[in-house]
């Protein structure tokens, strides 16, 4: 069994259901696992028939298993907040200028052309 595995599709293949059942085959070999979904529809929380957060928790009666279900519309901002918090400690406020003028590259209407970049001159 691979460290990590995951699974994806479109709406209503059957991830949730093909996830969970592989978390508990792995769970039931003896390998401590970790279900992590990001539906916002919490379908995990309904295959296990207990509410799961943002943190692991046990899944009752599963030894070795663990469940979370992460909101990515909460996650994703603090995520980001937490990089630039810590930009000014990683890198000097002129690389961090640099790398907001470099935001506003934008490419050109060909594949083949490359990226045009509007930078503020120096003077």
């Amino acid at each position: 069994m691979e460290p990590f595995v995951f699974f994806g599709g479109k709406g209503g293949v059957g991830k949730t259901t093909v996830s969970c059942a592989y978390g508990y085959k792995c769970a039931s070999a003896g390998l401590s696992t970790l279900v992590v979904s990001t539906d916002p529809a919490h379908s995990v929380s309904d295959v296990f028939d207990q509410s799961f957060g943002d943190e692991p928790a046990s899944v009752a009666g599963v030894d070795g298993l663990d469940a979370m279900e992460i909101d990515p519309d909460d996650e994703v901002p603090r995520h980001l907040d937490s990089i630039r918090e810590g930009l000014p400690e990683q890198g000097s406020a002129a690389l961090v200028t640099r790398s907001t003028a470099s935001s506003r590259c934008h490419m050109g209407r060909r594949a083949r052309t490359r990226p045009r970049c509007s930078m503020p001159s120096s003077e």
